[in-house]
């Protein structure tokens, strides 16, 4: 039997309220519920979206790299063939070129292929000088592109490692160049390694080569008027017939260099050092070569005048019956 207990007002009134606030709830709770999912999927779509945002980015990345490489290579087709041209003009081009290619790999990050191109102007000064002989009325416009060629290699192989445009990784670079006859005048050689290069006849008068390697090159008849070689390494060089005139040379190790007929008038040779070196017949009219060391040295037949400052710091010769009277 079912008692039915009627409500008093303030019951139903309490009563109603509860409904009215389970009603809230549960419509809250359905509220939440679905701003929930929709945060959810929101999210969701963001992430999506955003994936595929990052995987189309690294898509056309690739696809811009790829075409860039593709670029450089075609470059370097053009770049080479301009470096063989019969014409010294696109020779030239070809070395502004490939200079130019080569520090665009550097900033591509692929060092590998500049050094591919910092080796086809390396290998393009250890060619023979033929056709013009460098020594030919018609050669100048082919030697200054060797001309060009070195310097460049040099400014970048001088530069910091790390900064933009360094090839220091690449060094040696001029060791045993083809440079003969070549117009280096003014150029900064300062610590180049021209070790074994062939120079003969070469123009590199105020010529900056401090600390400059030219042990075992060939300098023979090169102009060196005003250069500055302090320091430099010039044992067992060819210096024939060369004009070291002016030249700054102190402190330089010139050890069995030859020396014949060299002009050094006026040159600064303080601290030099000329063991076995052989200096027949070369003027040292006005030359310094205090401290100077010139053991067995050949002296044999060299002018000299009451200016030259001997090792001694005097102007008494070693030896009068050596070289004879000024």
């Amino acid at each position: 039997m079912i008692v039915q207990t009627p409500l008093t007002p303030g019951q139903g009134t309490v009563l109603g309220g509860l409904g009215v606030l389970a009603a809230g709830g549960l419509a809250y709770y359905g509220t939440h519920r679905t701003r929930v999912s929709n945060e959810f999927i929101a999210d969701k779509t963001r992430l999506h979206a955003a994936a595929e945002l990052e995987h189309e980015q690294r898509k056309a990345e690739r696809t811009e790299k790829r075409e860039q490489e593709r670029a450089f290579r075609s470059r370097f087709t053009a770049s080479a063939a301009q470096l063989a041209d019969p014409a010294p003009t696109i020779r030239l081009a070809g070395v502004f070129s490939l200079i130019s290619l080569a520090d665009d790999w550097d900033d591509f990050g692929n060092t590998d292929e500049r050094g591919v191109c910092v080796e086809m102007l390396r290998s393009y000064l250890l060619s023979p000088q033929t056709r013009p002989a460098p020594d030919d009325e018609e050669a100048a416009p082919f030697l200054a592109v060797r001309s060009q060629i070195a310097r460049g290699l040099h400014a970048r192989a001088t530069r910091n490692s790390g900064s933009k445009g360094s090839w220091r990784s690449h060094t040696p670079l001029l060791s045993a160049a083809q440079l003969a006859y070549v117009d280096l005048t003014n150029a900064d050689l300062i610590r180049a390694n021209l070790a074994h290069a062939t120079l003969m006849g070469a123009k590199l008068s105020d010529a900056k080569l401090k600390g400059a390697d030219l042990s075992f090159a060939d300098l023979t008849n090169a102009a060196f008027t005003f250069a500055k070689l302090m320091r430099a390494d010039l044992s067992f060089a060819k210096l024939t017939g060369a004009d070291l005139s002016f030249a700054n040379l102190a402190g330089a190790d010139l050890h069995d260099a030859k020396l014949m007929g060299a002009d050094l008038g006026c040159a600064d040779l303080a601290g030099a050092k000329l063991t076995d070196a052989d200096l027949t017949g070369a003027d040292l009219s006005s030359a310094t070569l205090t401290g100077a060391d010139l053991t067995d040295a050949d002296l044999t037949d060299v002018e000299f005048d009451n200016d030259t400052v001997w090792p001694d710091g005097t102007h008494t010769p070693p030896s009068n019956d050596l070289i004879g009277e000024p």
